[in-house]
């Protein structure tokens, strides 16, 4: 495989991630399996802090996708 490839496949699922969790996290949240995700009382805070975490990352993400190299650390 070479290295063009490789890259391709690397911005394909930074980008798919980087959606899944701007877009994913809040009906996985709410409509999929809320018992996993809320605590006992309900703490509607909680849940707005992790879907900003979430999609906070999602957009970093996106952003490193335009050119992964560029952000690649420690070589």
């Amino acid at each position: 495989m070479t290295v063009m490839t490789r890259l391709r496949y690397l911005r394909v699922a930074l980008i798919l991630v980087g959606l899944i969790f701007i877009f994913g996290v809040y009906p996985l949240m709410m409509f999929l399996r809320p018992s996993g995700w809320r605590w006992s009382p309900n703490q509607t805070q909680y849940e707005q802090m992790i879907l900003g975490i979430y999609a906070t990352l999602g957009v970093f993400l996106l952003i490193a996708s335009r050119s992964p190299l560029r952000h690649l650390r420690g070589c």
